[in-house]
């Protein structure tokens, strides 16, 4: 990579990040881990700071009444995110919408993804300060099914369009947005800007710190509750949240963290996930225990499922295991990956919970977690105003 103008400021003591899309799932696992494993200030972007039901999780944290303040930015505006940079060394941009299935493709996933992610980089080069930017993308950047081979960075996913899994073609175009906008303001200053990293992680699975469901856990609480009929020949590229999110920081932390990394634990298909998950949580519907056809998987989805799930099925069933080679997150960031069986039960116990299931743990497996937070004013109760933790000129500065 090219010199940079302030690449040399990437070995100086992080001192403040921001984090855009704060109150979703993996931002709110990095934001827990930035509080309680480093000394950094936090800055949170959310889209509408009013709405403290999406954020009271958030002043919860350990340490978020010194180091934690919340600002509004909308990523379809342009300079929304100017006032939330000032001073800050690192930006995580997590925002992004996730939805496998949508009316308007284009409108619904791939603007928000490529407009967001310009305003964010632009604030990036105005604030005169940022020198590091860790971009979330995803596997789906990668690959759109798996294939006879072994899935690396080097690899991109041209086959999705707006028709063929919309969703995954959104990841697409919103790194090939990053990496564009990034060598073009290389060619512009001559130098590099800052230094761009981009995580690509697997399917996220694992704890949330909010009731709710995420798509990934939705594919495993489906297959929980018995409302996938019978088992598919699919396979899932799966990772914990919490290691999703120990990547980015380590990206950031580390000056010679550079270019893509693939963050995936492990591949298991749907008869292995069953085979697990049974063993810690016996007394659920679960499918049938039989493999229907590919042919009749395809046919099943198009009547039971909304028209994404039907592209994913199409595109994926008998399609074989995903491959994938981690070696370069393992080696240059040094992350460890939770067993997968660990990630699959904490998962399950997260649905009971939160109430999305009922209660029928029959064996000694429990996931540790705090209590559900049940109500938007709960950060009261720790004895400061939610309103400390608003940035105090959002509302003039951010429109």
């Amino acid at each position: 990579m090219r010199g940079s103008r302030r690449f040399s400021q990437a070995n100086e003591e992080i001192r403040t990040v921001l984090i855009t899309g704060a109150n979703g799932f993996i931002a709110s696992h990095i934001i827990e881990q930035l509080l309680t494993t480093t000394n950094y200030n936090v800055r949170a972007s959310v889209r509408n700071i009013q709405d403290t039901s999406k954020v009271a999780h958030l002043v919860t944290f350990p340490n978020a009444q010194r180091r934690l303040r919340l600002f509004e930015a909308d990523i379809l505006d342009e300079g929304a995110f100017d006032n939330a940079m000032k001073d800050v060394q690192v930006v995580f941009h997590v925002a992004a919408p996730y939805f496998l299935t949508v009316d308007n493709p284009y409108r619904e996933l791939i603007e928000p993804s490529e407009t967001g992610t310009f305003n964010v980089l632009t604030s990036a080069i105005k604030s005169g300060r940022v020198h590091t930017v860790v971009l979330t993308s995803s596997m789906r950047a990668i690959a759109d099914r798996p294939r006879e081979k072994e899935y690396t960075e080097d690899d991109w996913n041209n086959e999705s369009n707006l028709k063929r899994n919309p969703y995954f073609y959104s990841k697409v175009k919103a790194e090939r947005s990053a990496w564009d906008f990034y060598e073009r303001s290389i060619r512009l200053m001559g130098v590099a800007p800052f230094r761009l990293v981009t995580i690509n992680p697997a399917m996220v699975i694992g704890p949330s710190h909010t009731k709710k469901m995420n798509q990934s856990a939705r594919v495993l609480f489906d297959i929980i509750k018995g409302e996938i009929p019978v088992q598919v020949n699919l396979s899932f590229w799966l990772v914990d949240v919490r290691d999703v999110a120990k990547a980015h920081i380590l990206a950031a932390q580390n000056p010679y963290a550079s270019g893509r990394y693939i963050c995936a634990s492990k591949t298991l298909s749907m008869v292995e996930i069953i085979s697990l998950l049974k063993q810690r949580f016996p007394d659920y519907k679960y499918p049938w225990s039989l493999t229907i056809p590919n042919v009749a998987a395809k046919i099943v989805s198009s009547m039971r499922n909304p028209a994404g799930y039907v592209s994913y099925v199409k595109t994926n069933v008998g399609k074989g295991a995903y491959k994938f080679n981690n070696n370069k997150i393992r080696n240059e960031l040094g992350l460890e990956f939770r067993a997968v069986e660990e990630s699959l039960w904490d998962q399950a116990a997260d649905f009971i919970r939160w109430g999305h299931m009922p209660d029928k743990l029959s064996n000694d497996w429990a996931y540790r977690v705090p209590a559900a937070i049940k109500d938007a004013d709960v950060a009261r109760a720790y004895g400061w105003g939610f309103n400390n933790f608003v940035d105090d000129d959002s509302d003039k500065d951010i429109g």
